[in-house]
């Protein structure tokens, strides 16, 4: 993990609602954590973190919590409007997280961490994010990483994806071409590049290149608009939803 500080690798796209754990003393006024919600270490404002104890915390990784729907959305506590973003955890109940008295009153859609949804529910949550800048390690709407938003939009509906794109490619079945349909993923290349996208309907492929873009699939190949040649190889296709 590289120094704390503005400088180093920060942890700051933990969503609202996700928990993480200490890992270390603090240094210079910033916490290394561990984020369970994206598989990955970096360090905090000491100035930000709300300790609780290790059996809330274990709790709080245990719990069905409803997870949010909206691109952004608004939350009510103390008065005050929290805006909260796209696949944040909602928690059950306050518990260890706000003072006797205290009440955050969440105002978007949500759904229950667990429950499972189908094609139609996931590819149009993928949609959402299209446009969406790339940014490697992110985990919104201001900038995604290439991968991390295939895992999110997957939580989001239900499924848990491998920490890793590879570990994701040996989840779920092979998918023959002549089989698949909106919600499968597609495996894709350029050069040494490899990237996972997502089949929507009509032969689109939404895939991250610089951002989270759209592109139609044929002739074994992703083809960008106005162009003869294929941006991408398609190498297959894989099938996580039930």
């Amino acid at each position: 993990m590289t120094n704390a500080g503005w400088g180093g690798n920060l942890a700051g796209e933990i969503l609202f609602g996700e928990p993480y754990a200490v890992t270390g003393k603090p240094k210079s006024g910033w916490l290394p954590v561990y984020s369970e919600a994206s598989n990955s270490e970096g360090w905090i404002p000491a100035s930000i973190h709300h300790g609780i104890t290790e059996d809330y915390y274990a709790l709080l990784i245990s719990s069905d919590h409803r997870i949010t729907l909206d691109v952004v959305s608004n939350a009510l506590f103390k008065k005050s409007t929290v805006h909260i973003l796209l696949g944040s955890l909602i928690p059950l109940s306050a518990g260890e997280l706000f003072q006797p008295g205290e009440q955050l009153v969440y105002n978007g859609e949500a759904k229950a961490l667990s429950q499972k949804r189908d094609a139609e529910f996931f590819c149009s949550i993928a949609q959402l994010l299209l446009n969406t800048p790339e940014r490697p390690g992110g985990r919104t709407p201001f900038g995604m990483d290439a991968y991390g938003w295939i895992r999110l939009v997957h939580r989001i509906a239900g499924y848990g994806l491998a920490s890793t794109s590879e570990g994701a490619w040996l989840q779920g079945k092979e998918v023959a071409e002549a089989e698949i349909h909106p919600g499968d993923l597609v495996l894709l290349e350029s050069g040494k590049l490899k990237r996972i996208g997502i089949l929507i309907k009509d032969g689109r492929c939404l895939y991250c290149d610089g951002m989270i873009r759209v592109d139609l699939i044929k002739m074994g190949g992703l083809f960008r608009e106005n162009q003869t040649k294929p941006a991408w190889k398609v190498l297959g296709y894989r099938r996580i939803l039930t």
